[in-house]
């Protein structure tokens, strides 16, 4: 028989018969038994009474007696709740990633419970903290398969998240642990090589630097400034391909570069990089 969970209600019905050989009485009873939230009530059926029916009532007893020892000789009631199981524990960027600092991390937790019930649950991580919580430590109910976010700290290093789950019900508390290692590499300012674009009253000029990169796949800010040149007013210039209309044949002269701050107080900066741009009306 199946194991019964605590919120959940089951019936078992068994017909009871005379067991005196010498009856006559065909007529069945029937004792039907319910469990609902951990507890057991029986109810009796009994067909119209009349006078032949004065054997069945006064072997009652005895028929309950037999129901009961069939009902809790076949299966345990009470004592099958089965504690859960952790399944799984993963993150969207993998098993145990590196990420930067400020990172926003999924932290997925599969579960398996076999009475279907809601579960309790508890993360706890030696850094950073998780969003719904702000604070390094969330406790929430599920079921089945529950995502938190973690963001990532300042300070680089390997950090532990650990989960607890009960069901509420039994004394079981499963647990598990991923780690997480926050990296800092400092981001790399990549420009195009110089070069030489003719002269013309519609001329753009636009400046690539779409090769810049970051070793932990942090969003860089892009800083540009002109060095040299008629001045101009350059476009986009918070992204990586900004753009201008040269008002007169010259070299145009601008340096970039680049930052992973993400977190306050975190910030590492490339190194300067220079790109020089002729505008010639020399064909």
């Amino acid at each position: 028989m199946e194991p019964i969970g605590r919120s959940s209600v089951h019936f078992l019905g068994v017909n009871l018969v005379p067991v005196n050989s010498s009856s006559k009485l065909q007529m069945p009873t029937s004792l039907t038994a319910v469990l609902q939230d951990n507890r057991l009530q029986l109810f009796m059926g009994i067909p119209h009474i009349d006078s032949r029916a004065s054997e069945l009532v006064g072997n009652m007893p005895r028929f309950l007696s037999i129901a009961l020892v069939f009902l809790f000789s076949s299966c345990t009631l009470l004592d099958r709740q089965s504690p859960p199981q952790i399944l799984e524990v993963t993150t969207d960027q993998g098993q145990n990633p590196s990420v930067g600092r400020g990172r926003e991390v999924n932290v997925i937790l599969f579960t398996q419970d076999g009475d279907n019930d809601e579960l309790d649950f508890k993360w706890t991580a030696s850094g950073g903290k998780f969003k719904s919580s702000s604070s390094d430590t969330l406790i929430d109910l599920f079921q089945d398969s529950v995502t938190v976010v973690w963001v990532a700290p300042g300070e680089t290093g390997v950090y532990n998240l650990a989960v607890e789950i009960t069901d509420g019900i039994t004394a079981d508390v499963v647990d598990d642990m991923l780690q997480i290692s926050v990296t800092q590499g400092p981001p790399v300012a990549v420009l195009e090589p110089d070069r030489v674009v003719s002269y013309s009253d519609s001329v753009r000029v636009t400046l690539d630097a779409t090769g810049s990169n970051d070793p932990d796949d942090d969003e860089l800010k892009y800083f540009w400034r002109q060095l040299l040149g008629p001045a101009v007013s350059l476009q986009g210039q918070n992204g990586p391909v900004p753009f201008f209309d040269p008002p007169a044949p010259a070299d145009y002269v601008f340096e970039l570069k680049v930052s992973d701050d993400l977190a306050p107080g975190t910030s590492d900066t490339s190194e300067v990089v220079v790109v020089v741009i002729r505008v010639s009306d020399r064909s």
